[in-house]
């Protein structure tokens, strides 16, 4: 059996005890008067399952007034009580959006239970469809504030993804352009080494077939181009082998203080055969004490090819002077000078450059590898430090290497 809570507010009405009784339902009645604090204390304490006000009493209006007064603090159903259904206070009663009119005869009737269950049962219903709508409202709500703050996400990363676009795509062309230019390179190679390797075996065959018919002279003679070609083709491989070397990370840096004098002089020495068969003076300018801060092995590298590349290329007779200037605080410019037969403005833009390896005879018909400068300009940069070239045709040739002068230096160009 389901008990229904029942409160009336207006004097007690003996209607009420006629109520129809079932097997399904059981009432249970309040009756309040229409002042506000009473009404809403007798349903705190009662907890009635629907509200019955009762119009057909001299303070009638006083019902609704009370309801107006606490329809926002209590949540139930309502229902009008009124045998005058014409009556103006009928009107007034409809503002306060009840779920049914009724009077007295109606509350013997058999279906008055069925109707306050009906009236309870829809007011729940009711309840949870609003509960939904508001659920649903704060859902729509927070997603709208999420969409909003979305796109002012999107807004303010959009220019630092056009910015990394843009980076990437310069990185891509940068990347094909340097595959390019490998590739140019290796056939430049490949071109070069065929030269030599098709004098050995030019000479081989020679020897091989007619080496009864040769005199010891031209034995000799074929000897020394054999040197020659085999000479040039070990420097190519060597020089190829130290730039791949490069490439691959696999040469270390190991930068400290070192003594710029000793390093001249050290290669000097080296090349001090070389330089005396073409009776060319090498001149050390560099002050004593001069310092520098670089990986020792990769500046000997560098020396000694801008010096050996300065024998080439100079008179018999001619001088190849290093000397070295402070430009900075912390940054020395070495200048290898010579007086040799300079370099043509259009070969200079193709120094440095492994897509347009440069090679010409020495003034004694020496071969270069053409790989030499490509590697001093590798070197002078994993020592954080550059490599310049000034020449005029007929008048000699600068190459300026720029290196730091200490650790402070060193390391500030690094985190440049």
């Amino acid at each position: 059996m389901k008990l229904i809570k029942i409160l009336v507010i207006g004097p007690i009405n003996s209607e009420f005890d006629k109520i129809s009784k079932t097997s399904d339902y059981d009432f249970e009645l309040k009756f309040s008067k229409s002042e506000v604090n009473e009404t809403i204390e007798t349903i705190n304490d009662f907890n009635p399952d629907v509200i019955i006000i009762d119009l057909n009493y001299p303070s009638y209006l006083e019902g609704i007034t009370t309801h107006e007064k606490i329809s926002d603090l209590i949540n139930l159903p309502l229902v009008i009580l009124s045998d005058n259904l014409e009556h103006k206070s009928i009107k007034k009663s409809k503002k306060a959006n009840p779920f049914g009119f009724i009077d007295n005869n109606f509350i013997s009737n058999n279906l008055f239970p069925v109707f306050i269950d009906f009236v309870i049962n829809k007011h729940k219903k009711d309840n949870l469809i609003k509960l939904d709508r508001r659920n649903e409202s704060q859902t729509i709500q927070e997603l709208l504030k999420e969409i909003q703050s979305s796109r002012h996400i999107i807004n303010d990363n959009a220019h630092e993804l056009i910015t990394l676009s843009n980076k990437f795509t310069e990185f891509q062309e940068k990347t094909k352009e340097q595959i390019r230019n490998k590739d140019k390179f290796f056939s430049i190679i490949a071109h070069d080494m065929k030269g030599p390797l098709q004098g050995l075996i030019g000479y081989t065959e020679i020897l091989s077939k007619e080496s009864s018919e040769l005199t010891q002279s031209e034995i000799r003679e074929i000897a020394g181009d054999l040197h020659s070609s085999a000479k040039t083709l070990l420097e190519l491989l060597e020089d190829f082998l130290h730039w791949s070397r490069i490439q691959r990370g696999a040469i270390d840096s190991e930068p400290s203080l070192q003594n710029l004098n000793q390093i001249v002089k050290l290669n000097f020495d080296l090349l001090s055969l070389q330089a005396s068969q073409k009776n060319i003076s090498l001149i050390n300018n560099i002050f004593q004490e001069q310092m520098i801060f670089a990986d020792l092995n990769m500046v000997n590298t560098i020396i000694r090819n801008l010096v050996s590349n300065a024998i080439k290329f100079t008179n018999p007779g001619g001088k190849i002077e290093i000397s070295s200037k402070k430009i900075s605080q912390d940054y020395i410019e070495i200048v290898v000078e010579d007086n040799g037969i300079g370099i043509k403005e259009n070969d200079l833009l193709k120094l440095f450059r492994i897509d347009s390896q440069h090679t010409t005879l020495g003034t004694a018909n020496e071969k270069g590898t053409g790989l030499g400068l490509t590697l001093c300009k590798e070197l002078a940069e994993k020592n954080h430090g550059h490599i310049n070239v000034e020449s005029k045709f007929g008048s000699g040739t600068k190459f300026i290497l720029t290196l730091a002068e200490n650790i402070d230096a060193f390391n500030l160009y690094k985190r440049c």
